[in-house]
């Protein structure tokens, strides 16, 4: 009994042990009740990254058994971690991560770091992190050639797609002849508009811009400044189809081509082109608001070197202004935002005035600064009779006045433009002044005193094309659709003909009363002749649409022949040249009518019938070329109103 009692004892003790023993157990394992479970360890590394950049952690788990769902803590708003991927939202900082699972946990350090504000085209994906190196803080410089380009980042996000802003410094340093900094909006190769300060042989630098939409080609050539200055303060502005150029606040360019989504970027070639202080935004709210002014017509001195009174002029709802008040007060022009102001320019419109009072002045005036400006002004001298007249002041004191022009009518057609230091004005078509304006960048403005004024029919232009057209008195400009033109193509004579003496290939293109003769349905008229012509001289009549869809006219000397020939382009090369006409003649002149009706084109000799022909190249701008020799036009007559266009088309096909 006695050793019953000492086994039973003996058997609880274990039994009670045993318990003890499994109690200990199973805090550290659920597995194994008699095995404590080694979970190992959790580590992260710490994580580099820039503004918007994201990133995936990686937690590392030293062993299976312990691999659990990680969840992240910190604190502050510098970084986000969603799904386990780390994004940077504010640069130069620092953030300790807490990993914790339900058995381990450890920490990790997510440093962001600023982004660099240039690399690659989002839509090529070429590189261009190496065209410019950053030499020192925010500052970055191309040296080498050939030409690369390098795109814009703004904390870490693209400065691309249809509506941003791209902003900087740009300089051009030692720069050999045409050297080149870029600023341009590009999709690919193919696609981008840019503007582009050049450094030129006379020592000079200008600004000019340029395209391709689609092709290798360059198109679109304008010059936009000369005597620019070789340090710029730039804004580029995309909305949508339409790209402006500002220099130092001042919009200097547009252009319109639909090309799609682009990137703002900076190349450069020849040169040391510096960028510095560049900026970028997306937000549509800051494009629309840098935009916002481009309606205003009249403003203060573009340098901020003159007075000027705020509301002077008042839109009226034909598109003119009025100035109501009599007491002087003036304001200076802008056309869709561009300042016309500089050294190159044109303004063109008429002015009226409105009272009688004795001596009534509109004034138009050229501004350097209040001390220092050129001004025609046009009087009422007496009952019914005007006179128009210019006086300087320098430093502040007027010269005597020179009178231009006398009329009877209260309205003055006027005509101005400045290149190269000089200044021309025309009162009614009619070249009255030609006198240096230097070197000095002026601003084209209007006052009146002792009288209301009207203004109407204002066209500013900061072209050089449009400056060129003003200055030689003639109706041609550049191709509306693709921009193009040639510069003093045509001169006019004493006689209102045009005259063409270069012996280079020239085009330019017609506008009647100051529009195009265009579209898909219009006519001209007129007379082409070639003086003294040379073998193989032309003067042409162009339907462009671009330079790869045309349709020519073309009188020619061919040996001792006069012919007229027709060809055309679609896509390719000149292609299906008829002969129209050959004969031996004294004189070389075509007395033509050309009828455009849609993709019919109708060609008249003497006012008959000799070619017709259906072609499909598109809208078109009627213009005209020449070349090897002295070319006159005269008679010209454009018209786009379809009534006649239609009545003349049933007169020469029913005859």
């Amino acid at each position: 009994m006695k050793k019953f009692m000492s086994t039973l004892l003996v058997a609880l003790m274990i039994a009670v042990a045993g318990c003890e023993l499994a109690a200990s157990s199973s805090a550290t394992s659920s597995i194994d009740s008699s095995t404590v479970v080694d979970y190992g360890t959790l580590t992260i590394e710490d994580i580099t990254l820039k503004v918007n950049e994201e990133k995936e952690i990686n937690p590392v788990f030293s062993k299976e058994e312990g691999r659990e769902e990680v969840n992240y803590t910190f604190d502050g708003d510098n970084i986000s971690i969603v799904n386990g991927v780390v994004k940077g939202l504010v640069a130069d900082t620092e953030t300790v991560v807490k990993a914790t699972t339900s058995k381990l946990e450890t920490t990790f350090k997510v440093v962001v770091v600023k982004s660099s504000p240039l690399g690659h085209n989002v839509y090529t994906k070429t590189s261009g992190t190496s065209a410019f190196k950053e030499v020192e803080t925010g500052v970055f410089q191309k040296i080498t050639d050939p030409y690369q380009e390098t795109f814009l980042y703004q904390d870490g996000v693209a400065i691309a797609g249809d509506k941003y802003m791209a902003s900087g410094k740009i300089e051009l340093n030692d720069a050999t002849d045409f050297g080149q900094a870029v600023v341009l909006a590009k999709y690919d190769d193919t696609h981008f508009v840019r503007f582009v300060l050049e450094f030129l042989p006379n020592g000079t630098f200008q600004i000019f811009t340029d395209y391709k939409n689609g092709s290798d080609d360059f198109k679109g050539y304008r010059r936009l400044r000369t005597n620019a200055p070789r340090i710029l303060n730039f804004d580029l502005v995309v909305d949508g189809d339409m790209y402006y150029f500002f220099v130092n606040d001042l919009l200097v360019g547009k252009v319109q081509q639909d090309i799609g989504e682009t990137h703002a970027g900076f190349g450069g070639e020849k040169s040391i082109t510096v960028l510095s202080n560049l900026s970028g935004s997306i937000d549509e709210e800051l494009v629309d608001a840098k935009l916002g002014p481009l309606s205003v017509n009249f403003s203060v001195h573009a340098y901020g070197l003159a007075s000027s009174d705020a509301d002077t002029f008042v839109k009226l709802e034909d598109g003119s202004f009025k100035k109501e008040v009599l007491t002087y007060k003036q304001q200076f022009y802008y056309e869709d935002g561009m300042a016309i102001a500089g050294s190159l320019y044109s303004m063109e419109g008429n002015v009226e005035i409105l009272d009688d009072e004795e001596e009534a002045k509109a004034i138009i005036l050229l501004a350097i600064d209040d001390d220092n400006l050129f001004r025609y002004v046009y009087e009422l001298v007496e009952d019914g009779k005007y006179e128009l007249y210019f006086e300087q002041k320098v430093d502040g004191v007027y010269s005597d006045k020179q009178v231009l022009l006398e009329a009877e009518e209260n309205t003055l057609k006027f005509a101005l433009a400045v290149k190269e230091g000089v200044s021309y004005f025309f009162a009614n078509d009619r070249l009255v002044l030609e006198s240096s304006v230097g070197t000095s960048l002026t601003h084209v403005g209007f006052a009146s005193e002792n009288t209301a004024v009207v203004l109407s029919k204002l066209k500013g232009s900061i072209d050089l094309s449009r400056v060129d057209k003003v200055i030689n008195n003639t109706p041609f400009d550049y191709n509306i659709y693709t921009n193009a033109a040639d510069s003093n193509v045509f001169t006019r004579d004493e006689n209102g003909n045009f005259i063409k003496t270069s012996l280079e290939y020239k085009q330019t293109f017609y506008y009647e009363e100051d529009q195009p003769v265009a579209g898909s349905k219009y006519m001209i008229s007129g007379v082409i002749e070639l003086v003294d012509p040379v073998h193989t001289q032309q003067g042409v009549i162009l339907l462009m649409h671009d330079e790869t869809h045309m349709v020519r006219f073309v009188i020619e000397r061919w040996e001792s022949n006069m012919q007229i020939f027709t060809d055309h382009k679609l896509d390719s090369g000149f292609q299906g040249w008829k002969l129209i006409k050959s004969a031996k003649v004294d004189s070389y002149i075509m007395n033509f009518t050309v009828i455009v009706d849609g993709s019919k084109i109708y060609f008249l000799l003497d006012d008959v019938l000799v070619y017709e022909v259906e072609i499909n190249i598109g809208e078109s701008h009627v213009g005209f070329a020449g070349e090897k020799g002295t070319m006159i036009l005269s008679n010209l007559e454009g018209c786009t109103d379809e009534v006649l266009i239609d009545a003349k088309i049933i007169e020469i096909t029913q005859n």
